[in-house]
């Protein structure tokens, strides 16, 4: 009788024991391999704030790949959701969609921060990030410290980035996505919604100026920029934007490189559409490599389709592109105003545009030919530059 005793007490002290020992997730806390923000404390009742568990997640992969899943619901957090896995690991934030996954921060902090090493990457998708008010941080945030361009590719999808409230979002981020150093990107069906076009830029993507690090590659497809300052916005040392099938409406810009710039190469926009406040496609720093086909842009009196202010651009191409639609009175098709070299504009449709195409005095080496003009343009050509060639087209 007193051994059974012994053992029942052994026992019991080792049930104690085992439950005083961190519980792991419960299987069904474990979605497609990742771990429920919900199996350390995460609510999505609106209410609860996620951010201590969104912590206590993190710590639970140590240095391991991090992979967090979120389900039905509303998750508020009071404070940035931030991750830097372990060495040679990455970062996995999936959700369960864009209209039943929405992930509310707080209007003062910023959203998503995640910091990566060497041939580390970020996966995310299936989730609506959502300012609580309007402010001027990011969204979504990745800094990389890898110079040599990742091997590894990031993707974010099926993303909706925006803030609280009713369309149009007065409760903007100041950025959607913004990429530092990051290399090998795939943006695809992510919607960025801003307040009246002069609020939130969509994608910030730069390489690393100080360590003079690249970054190589993103790819943006089928994807949306409402009421957006900037669409897409290049910083230095970065190469290799592709843009295609997506829409770009009422803001103040559709894709820029902006002043001050230097080594951004290799942009090419196509099968999208564009109807901005200014200029469309904007290029204020030398590049090397813009190739723009296939698009559809709706031009304003103020604006351009095409504005080549850089100085020291080259190889430029514009083809295939429908310039001004719609029909309404505005105002330039492509103008090229610095010193760029070697650029072809040929097989486009121009109508009711104050210039089809004006080649600046700095401009050299420039194919004019070719292009289609319609109703009530003032000017098909204007060319002060040299050995440029402008032919002919269609009246």
């Amino acid at each position: 009788m007193f051994r059974c005793l012994s053992l029942m007490v052994a026992w019991l002290s080792l049930q104690s024991l085992a439950f005083a020992q961190p519980v792991p997730p419960k299987p069904d806390d474990v979605i497609s391999g990742c771990v429920a923000i919900e199996a350390y404390g995460g609510n999505g009742n609106g209410s609860t704030d996620n951010l201590a568990a969104w912590n206590s997640a993190i710590s639970h992969f140590g240095n391991r790949p991090i992979c967090i899943s979120f389900g039905l619901g509303t998750y508020r957090f009071s404070g940035p959701a931030t991750a830097k896995p372990g060495v040679g690991s990455s970062i996995a934030v999936h959700g369960a969609g864009p209209n039943v996954t929405k992930i509310v921060f707080a209007g003062t902090t910023a959203g998503f921060n995640f910091t990566l090493s060497n041939e580390e990457a970020i996966q995310m998708d299936n989730m609506a990030v959502l300012s609580a008010t309007a402010n001027d941080h990011d969204a979504i945030a990745v800094t990389s410290s890898d110079c040599g361009g990742s091997k590894q590719s990031s993707r974010f999808s099926n993303l909706t980035i925006e803030g609280t409230g009713s369309f149009p979002f007065r409760n903007h981020w100041g950025r959607g996505l913004t990429l530092n150093n990051l290399s090998f990107v795939d943006v695809d069906s992510v919607d960025f919604f801003g307040e009246n076009g002069s609020s939130m830029q969509g994608i910030f993507a730069t390489g690393n100026a100080t360590s003079h690090c690249y970054a190589f590659n993103m790819m943006v497809s089928k994807s949306n920029f409402i009421n957006t300052a900037n669409g897409s916005s290049l910083g230095t040392l970065f190469q290799g934007l592709f843009v295609s099938q997506s829409n770009f409406l009422n803001g103040e810009a559709g894709i820029v490189v902006p002043a001050a710039e230097s080594e951004v190469d290799q942009i090419n926009i196509s099968d999208s559409s564009f109807d901005v406040k200014g200029d469309t496609i904007a290029i204020f720093s030398p590049i090397v490599g813009l190739y723009v086909t296939h698009n559809t842009i709706e031009i304003p009196k103020s604006g351009s389709g095409v504005h080549i202010n850089g100085g020291g651009d080259q190889f430029v191409i514009a083809e295939n592109n429908i310039f001004n639609p719609f029909g309404k009175s505005s105002g330039s098709g492509v103008i090229v105003d610095s010193a760029a070299n070697f650029g072809n504009i040929t097989g486009n449709v121009y109508q009711y545009l104050r210039v089809a195409n004006s080649l600046g005095a700095s401009s050299s080496g420039w194919n004019i030919q070719s292009n289609a003009y319609g109703s009530k343009i003032s000017k098909w050509n204007i060319n002060s530059g040299k050995r440029n060639k402008v032919g002919g087209g269609s009246p």
